[in-house]
Formats: C-alpha cells, sequence, structure tokens
C-alpha cells in the first residue's frame, strides 16, 4: 500500500497511514503511562515472578487442552454406546417381555402342577391294595 501511495504520486495514503501508526504509537504510549501510574511496582516487578506466571499459565491451557482432548474422547464413546443402545433396546424390551411372560407362565403352572401330580399318583397306584 505504500508503494502504491510513493509511486502513484498521491500521498494522502501514506500519510493516513502515517497518522494512523502515530495514534497507535500514542495509544501505547498513554496505556502504559496509566499502568505505570496505578501500579509503581511494575517498574521494579521481579522478572522470575512474572516467568514463574507464564509458566503456570502455560501449564493451565495444557491442562485445558488436555481436558479438552480427554472430554472430545468421552462425547465419542459416548456416541458409539448411544448408538449401540438405539440398535439392542428393542430387543432387552423384547427379552424382558419374554421372561415376564415365563414367569407368569411358570406361576399358572405352579398352581396347576401339584393336582396333575396328584392324579398321575392316584392313576400309577390304581392296582395296588391298601392296608
Amino acid at each position: 500500500m505504500i508503494a502504491c501511495s510513493l509511486y502513484s504520486g498521491d500521498l494522502s495514503d501514506f500519510i493516513n497511514l502515517v497518522y494512523n501508526e502515530l495514534f497507535f504509537y500514542n495509544l501505547f504510549t498513554e496505556y502504559y503511562k496509566i499502568i505505570l501510574e496505578i501500579q509503581p511496582n511494575f517498574k521494579t516487578r521481579d522478572e522470575a515472578d512474572i516467568f514463574k506466571k507464564t509458566a503456570k499459565q502455560a501449564k493451565r491451557i495444557e491442562d485445558i487442552e488436555y481436558d479438552i482432548a480427554e472430554s472430545r474422547e468421552a462425547i465419542k464413546i459416548t456416541i458409539r454406546l448411544l448408538k449401540e443402545i438405539q440398535m439392542t433396546f428393542p430387543l432387552h424390551i423384547g427379552f424382558l417381555l419374554y421372561t415376564e411372560d415365563i414367569n407368569t407362565f411358570a406361576t399358572a403352572f405352579n398352581k396347576l402342577l401339584p393336582p396333575i401330580y396328584t392324579i398321575y399318583d392316584l392313576f400309577r397306584n390304581v392296582q395296588i391294595k391298601e392296608g
């Protein structure tokens, strides 16, 4: 952009760019001037403390990235399990109904079975004399 403005003969773009950079430079210096007024110990801070905080922040970022990766893996497993449940749930319900039918049949058959055994016992021993 600068080269185009210089070669075109029109310097208005170049002047606007210089004023823009000057504005941001003044904004930057005023910001740090205010920071130094608010925190006078900013100039005399120990750099080792800054490095420790930076390392601590980097460790936190690594931990967050690790947690995100673990969460993504857990979400993949959860989605896979939900798909499997979607496929097997009707079979599970069918087996539950089948089990309930067998239990109902067994309960009814247990009520019917003693009289059948009694009649069978009587017919089998019909020719045995008593006494």
